[in-house]
């Protein structure tokens, strides 16, 4: 799937990338440390399961694939929201949308594959 000519690995790559620099953006105290680290954790793995997908051995294992890249975007969410409400300085709507959006199609891309194969 292509949005703008970018197919949906390089779009998940994108957004990884731009979650790592807001995540540049939090400060290193006690709070902070905590949220970053658990931000990058899920955006990051978002982006390596997307790969794992994109390189999977079967249909089940691409379906387990993007189910985890799907859980990932979920929790990447509710670490932007947090950081939006805890930083408000730090303008995070982009992400949230492009994550949005991203789940969409995720979503769209496991009920796809579960339809092919019956």
């Amino acid at each position: 799937m292509k949005k703008d000519g970018i197919n949906i690995h390089d779009r998940i790559f994108q957004w990884v990338l731009s979650c790592l620099k807001i995540a540049r953006k939090i400060p290193n105290d006690s709070l902070g440390y905590v949220i970053k680290h658990q931000f990058v954790k899920s955006c990051t793995s978002s982006g390596a399961n997307d790969q794992e997908a994109n390189n999977s051995s079967s249909r089940l294992d691409f379906e387990a694939k993007y189910g985890i890249v799907k859980k990932e975007l979920a929790e990447s969410i509710y670490w932007l929201r947090i950081i939006e409400s805890q930083y408000p300085t730090i303008s995070v709507s982009d992400q949230i949308s492009e994550a949005n959006e991203l789940l969409n199609i995720v979503s769209s891309i496991i009920l796809s594959s579960k339809r092919q194969a019956k």
